[in-house]
């Protein structure tokens, strides 16, 4: 129920949008929720934090549940990039009435991604040629249930051969294997289904 994203990313600011999508379905209890939002830097250091309340007790059989939107500002951000994926954390707190109820941690790298016509691919505005490769979710002899030790290997070794953007063919790949994209370094064109036009 937590999404993260950047705008208005520049070297010296940002704006980290997260939005909580809290549920309360079959309590019929009514209580003051409450969002509470820390964003830890890439070296564990708390950058910025923000609380959201409720006015009103909500009674969650009646209304199910609630979207909070949180805006916290980031100076001077570290920008994640395939050379260098510094990935904030972003610690979301529910509380009902005072009382904790869930929490949930959820990465984040802070960039901004454009396609010009020109100058191509730009990464925090700066041109960036991808090379990329094509990988399928399986891990071979592995099977398709693949431990995340084998996807890191093989992570590595792209790494080290200058790979830095990766499609994956040809459906949406374990999230294991996106979140090591994000901490390792690579671009990714996550592929829903590999045909568009024609069947096969």
């Amino acid at each position: 129920g937590v999404c993260v994203r950047c705008e208005d990313v520049a070297e010296e600011a940002a704006s980290l949008l997260v939005e909580t999508r809290v549920s309360g379905a079959g309590s019929a209890d009514a209580g003051k929720i409450c969002v509470e939002t820390r964003v830890y830097a890439p070296d564990g250091k708390l950058c910025a934090e923000t609380k959201a309340a409720q006015k009103e007790p909500v009674t969650w059989a009646r209304d199910g549940e609630q979207t909070f939107v949180q805006r916290l500002e980031i100076s001077a951000p570290e920008l994640w990039s395939a050379d260098s994926p510094a990935l904030y954390k972003a610690e979301v707190i529910v509380w009902k009435d005072g009382e904790k109820q869930d929490e949930i941690s959820v990465p984040a790298g802070i960039r901004s991604v454009a396609f010009d016509c020109s100058q191509g691919f730009l990464i925090n505005g700066k041109r960036e040629k991808l090379n990329g490769v094509c990988v399928h979710h399986d891990g071979g002899s592995m099977g398709a249930a693949v431990p995340v030790q084998i996807w890191e290997r093989r992570l590595k070794k792209l790494k080290n051969m200058g790979v830095n953007a990766i499609r994956m063919s040809h459906n949406p790949p374990d999230p294991g294997l996106l979140d090591l994209c994000d901490r390792m370094g690579f671009y990714v064109m996550d592929e829903a289904f590999d045909e568009w036009r024609i069947l096969k």
